[in-house]
């Protein structure tokens, strides 16, 4: 950082664009990464008067497009100052704004979807690898359109728990490091991959060469374009909002009367799902914790919260049939409602 007394608000961005008042943190990405580049970052001086406007920004760029962490660095002259509030206005951040609008603006045309449902019919064994984004997106319900519509099973990162019905046949619940080991094994088996608003995180893709080691064909959709192809090499992507991305899939392969047949691949899930079941001894006395675990999902029906310490690890155990974004121990509180 620059050096000397400095009477500026100081604000800075962690991706670097024309100028840097048109820049966002690239949301989502792990703290050390974040601190790293941080420490190299160009800086924008803008007047102490600024600061309400600033924080009022950071607030709209933490919530819009990919929702995360907008960092704004205040040193102490900043802090100590003194002067009338002014709550209004926003910065004009120009650079974002055609982001955002670039994303919505981008409708996928027929030739991708056609490329996209010929590598689904070519496939035996596709699987979809549902994020964050499905929820932030507010595209559960069209995920589970076109995933049934298809046959298609799910799984789910912990923010993408309850983008599909939990209970249902087709679901795998939460795959990755706190997974079911049912969904571990479908990865490991599937021939054509598609992640929906998912960031392939270190918790699901631990050693990316040996994830989803036998796919044929990879297809990611995300709203941020610099998560496409940063683990895994990617066939076929689409940048823009799931929300309308995911209709248009649904309803291209509906006009155009596509139904491949994944009756094998749904005996081999069925398969997965009971041969690791998660299970306890039932002969005990003794209460054990998948008991517990059991009984509430008995309970509830998947209408339940469940914000406890390690969420990452329980809230792949809980039944869900939505979702509700919150902040808790696991990133968010886990929320389902019955339909």
């Amino acid at each position: 950082m620059a050096k000397g007394k400095r009477t500026d608000a100081l604000v800075q961005y962690a991706d670097v664009a024309p100028t840097l008042v048109e820049s966002v943190v690239p949301k989502l990405v792990p703290l050390h990464v974040l601190t790293a580049v941080l420490r190299n970052l160009l800086m924008e001086r803008m007047p102490i008067a600024d600061l309400p406007r600033i924080m009022k920004e950071a607030f709209h760029v933490a919530s819009t497009g990919r929702p995360g962490p907008v960092l704004i660095d205040l040193p102490k002259d900043v802090q100590n100052w003194v002067g009338e509030f002014r709550g209004e206005g926003l910065l004009p951040v120009p650079g974002y704004r055609q982001r955002l609008h670039a994303a919505r603006d981008n409708l996928l045309d027929d030739d991708k979807l056609a490329r996209f449902f010929g590598m689904l019919e070519a496939s035996r064994r596709p699987l979809i690898y549902a994020g964050g984004g499905v929820i932030n997106g507010d595209a559960a319900d069209e995920l589970r359109r076109f995933a049934d519509h298809f046959g298609i099973p799910v799984t789910t990162t912990l923010m993408g728990i309850g983008a599909v019905d939990t209970r249902q046949p087709l679901s795998l619940h939460m795959l990755g490091m706190h997974g079911l080991a049912s969904a571990n094994y479908a990865v490991e088996d599937c021939d054509f991959l598609i992640a929906v608003g998912a960031r392939f995180d270190d918790r699901v893709a631990g050693v990316p060469d040996k994830f989803a080691p036998k796919t044929r064909h990879i297809a990611q959709f995300d709203i941020d374009p610099s998560e496409i192809g940063k683990v895994k090499a990617i066939d076929w992507f689409h940048v823009g909002v799931l929300k309308q991305d995911l209709k248009a899939v649904h309803d291209y392969g509906v006009r155009h009367h596509i139904a491949p047949d994944f009756s094998a691949w749904h005996r081999e899930i069925a398969d997965l799902k009971s041969t690791y079941a998660l299970n306890f001894d039932r002969d005990s006395e003794m209460i054990q914790p998948y008991a517990v675990v059991e009984t509430i999902n008995a309970i509830t029906q998947g209408d339940a919260n469940a914000a406890p310490a390690g969420a990452h690890v329980t809230g792949g155990l809980f039944d869900f049939d939505a979702a509700l974004i919150a902040v808790g121990m696991g990133g968010r509180v886990l929320h389902g409602n019955l339909p």
